[in-house]
């Protein structure tokens, strides 16, 4: 039988990606940036206001789709670069 231990952590069943931590640390950026509202936000993604909110804390247990981290990497020309044992947000490359 084989040790998980010495493989990369995204390789290892169970092992989820973390996109409220990826949506979070994207919607500080984009609050940053552009200095807009929440509500603001919520247009740009598709959801209510609340929903945004909640996506970034979880306390309603949703986890955000990657259709919203992905709107948010296009507004902030940003990429995520996934690897086997790292998730990188980058300036993205085709701009």
């Amino acid at each position: 039988m084989f040790s998980d231990t010495n493989k990369p952590i995204f390789t290892i069943r169970g092992n989820m990606l973390p996109r409220r931590e990826i949506y979070k640390s994207l919607r500080n950026k984009w609050f940053k940036k552009t200095g807009k509202s929440n509500r603001d936000l919520a247009d740009l993604i598709g959801v209510r206001p609340q929903v945004a909110s909640t996506y970034a804390t979880g306390t309603d247990g949703r986890t955000p789709p990657w259709t919203a981290i992905l709107a948010l990497c296009e507004e902030l020309e940003l990429e995520i670069l996934l690897t086997p044992n790292e998730i990188k947000i980058q300036k993205s490359n085709n701009n």
